[in-house]
């Protein structure tokens, strides 16, 4: 079956997935009741069906002879933010450059550096995947230790949390899904830092609050 997605919200059907669920795929209001982003706004899907159709992702380009749109960022770019404890942000994909269908980071942890503690978001998923070291996650239910190649996929109101404390340098790749921009997230960490006045609490949760960050723990 072919499940059209031209009634969509026009932004947010640009990363509409389905994931099949065992018992069943739609809440009886017509939602979404699977655990991965999805955008589907139409009316109900028919009673019973639980698999084998197809999702006909909309059209995001129309031409003919494609056209020349690649970016490329070389390795040797500076990092976007950079902490005192040595933590290196690098901006690889800004939502700004793919519509907010996903943003791309890279995190280069020094052997100091800490991370946020227990946390969700609720606008986006999340996924890291280590490239280098190993890295401290917490899946909501426990805490593991994660080596090169390790991935941790976060769906939204997903509780996590990273840390490094392996005592050497680490690094991840962090995917959000649709396109979140934490560079503004980090760049206003930074301004905070530089201005050397600690924040009160309240002025924390308006932070927090207007980057989707719901904190569970304090930030180490």
């Amino acid at each position: 079956m072919l499940l059209e997605l031209s009634t969509v919200e026009p932004r947010r059907n640009l990363y509409a997935l389905v994931h099949v669920r065992r018992g069943g795929l739609w809440s009886g209001d017509g939602s979404c009741t699977n655990t991965v982003q999805a955008a589907y706004a139409g009316p109900a899907v028919p009673a019973g069906l639980e698999k084998g159709f197809v999702v006909k992702m909309p059209t995001l380009y129309d031409g003919e002879s494609g056209e020349l749109s690649a970016r490329m960022r070389p390795a040797t770019e500076p990092p976007d933010y950079v902490t005192a404890r040595g933590t290196r942000g690098h901006y690889l994909i800004q939502p700004q450059q793919t519509s907010q269908r996903f943003s791309l980071y890279r995190w280069e942890m020094s052997a100091a550096s800490g991370g946020p503690g227990p946390h969700f978001h609720r606008t986006y998923d999340e996924t890291f995947y280590v490239l280098s070291g190993s890295i401290r996650m917490y899946d909501g239910a426990r805490w593991f230790d994660a080596k090169p190649g390790d991935s941790l996929y976060v769906p939204a109101g997903g509780i996590h949390a990273f840390t490094n404390n392996s005592g050497a340098a680490a690094s991840m790749l962090m995917l959000m899904t649709p396109g979140a921009d934490r560079g503004a997230y980090f760049d206003e960490l930074d301004q905070i830092a530089a201005s050397g006045r600690p924040l009160t609490e309240a002025e924390w949760a308006e932070v927090f609050r207007r980057h989707d960050n719901v904190m569970l723990e304090p930030m180490e």
